[in-house]
C-alpha cells in the first residue's frame, strides 16, 4: 500500500496522531458526564445536605435512577438531615418517607414516618410534577430504614431505597448500586 506520507518521521508520527485524533473525542466524552452528588455533609454542623428525585432520568417508580433498593443513602447517627426532595415524573404523583426496616417492605399498609418530620408534605397521596420541597429531621436512632414512596402501590412497583443511620460513618453518602 502506497503512503502519501514521505518523511520517515512522519510516517512514525502519523498512525499515532491519527489514534489520538480518533480517541480523544470518545475520552473527553467519556470524562465529561460528572456523576450527580447526592449527599453532603458539615461535620462542624453535623448537618446532611441530601437530594432526593423521584423518577429521575426515566418517568419510572425510582429515587435517584434506583429502584428496589439500588440507592443507598447513609447518614452519620445524630445527624440534622435536610432533604430536597422533588418529582420529576411528568405522568404520576411521588411522594417521600423514611419508615423503619422492619425485615419486609410495607406493601399493604404505610407505616408511620421513622423520625418526627422525615417525610415529605402530603406524603401519602404525592407530590405533583416540578414541585420541590425541603424536608428536616434529626437521625436520631442508628439502623437500617427504607426510603420509600407511600403513593399507593408505588413500594410494589420498586420505588424504594435504603437509609441507613450509622454509629461509624463520619459523612453522608448516597450511591446508586
Amino acid at each position: 500500500m502506497a503512503s502519501f506520507i514521505t518523511h520517515p518521521r512522519l510516517r512514525l508520527i502519523a498512525p499515532l496522531a491519527l489514534c489520538a485524533a480518533i480517541l480523544s473525542p470518545a475520552a473527553a466524552l467519556a470524562a465529561s458526564p460528572r456523576a450527580p452528588v447526592w449527599a453532603t455533609y458539615n461535620p462542624t454542623t453535623r448537618t446532611a445536605h441530601l437530594t432526593v428525585i423521584s423518577a429521575y432520568g426515566q418517568d419510572t417508580y425510582n429515587f435517584n435512577g434506583g429502584t428496589n433498593g439500588h440507592f443507598v443513602f447513609t447518614v452519620p447517627l445524630g445527624s440534622k438531615v435536610m432533604i430536597t426532595y422533588s418529582n420529576a415524573s411528568t405522568m404520576m404523583l411521588h411522594g417521600m418517607e423514611i419508615v423503619k426496616w422492619t425485615g419486609k417492605l410495607p406493601l399493604a399498609t404505610i407505616p408511620r414516618p421513622a423520625f418526627p418530620g422525615a417525610a415529605s408534605p402530603n406524603y401519602r397521596h404525592g407530590t405533583p410534577s416540578g414541585v420541590t420541597q425541603t424536608v428536616r429531621f434529626t437521625a436520631s436512632k442508628a439502623g437500617r430504614y427504607l426510603l420509600i414512596c407511600p403513593v399507593r402501590n408505588h413500594v410494589k412497583f420498586g420505588h424504594w431505597a435504603w437509609f441507613i443511620v450509622s454509629r461509624t460513618a463520619t459523612t453522608a453518602t448516597g450511591v446508586l448500586k
